[in-house]
């Protein structure tokens, strides 16, 4: 658009003739080369927009809602009925059994309260490690961001993976623009 001086209108009808290989040929000018993560993509790339419902631990929750540059993110009530998963640090002290205990515990207390009426306070009764269902829809050009974000050596491993398959998805709708993600 800025290097036209035609209306957006006509710009658009003219891509929609665009045969499949030349869009594939522009979007790859765009998205171009970065040889370093730190040049962002282009705004355009503000323009595509990815939602998700998405069932994680808090701690994975927390890091992808630290990046601050989502439009839309929401979570539901909390509740252990999500469950959780046994931390390798726990495993290697051979905790599991307590650990069980805890979480078998915060299930107990959050049914009581649910039957007693306290539907909202209930969710009081969950412990850090269970997991929640919550939803955000950030931009492709954050995606950018939250991959090569969570591919530092110093990212923990559980958040690494988590990201690693939302790129996965990603990549189911949108190929080209995955891959350029990774490189």
């Amino acid at each position: 658009y800025e290097h036209s001086n035609l209306p957006l209108r006509t710009i658009e009808a003219e891509v929609d003739t665009w045969p499949f290989d030349r869009r594939i040929e522009v979007l790859e000018a765009y998205l171009g080369e970065r040889p370093d993560q730190r040049l962002r993509p282009g705004r355009a790339l503000e323009k595509a927009h990815y939602s998700w419902d998405l069932v994680c631990d808090y701690g994975i929750f927390r890091e992808l809602q630290r990046h601050r540059c989502v439009d839309d993110l929401e979570w539901q009530h909390l509740t252990p009925r999500y469950g959780y998963n046994m931390p390798a640090l726990i495993e290697e002290a051979n905790l599991e059994e307590q650990f069980e205990e805890c979480f078998g515990l915060s299930l107990e207390l959050y049914d009581i309260m649910q039957q007693t009426g306290y539907a909202l306070e209930s969710q009081y009764a969950t412990l850090q490690g269970h997991r929640l269902r919550w939803k955000v829809t950030f931009n492709a050009r954050e995606a950018f961001h939250i991959y090569e974000q969570s591919t530092r050596p110093q990212v923990h491993p559980d958040y690494q993976q988590f990201v690693a398959q939302m790129h996965a998805k990603l990549a189911e709708a949108h190929p080209i623009l995955a891959e350029a993600i990774r490189d």
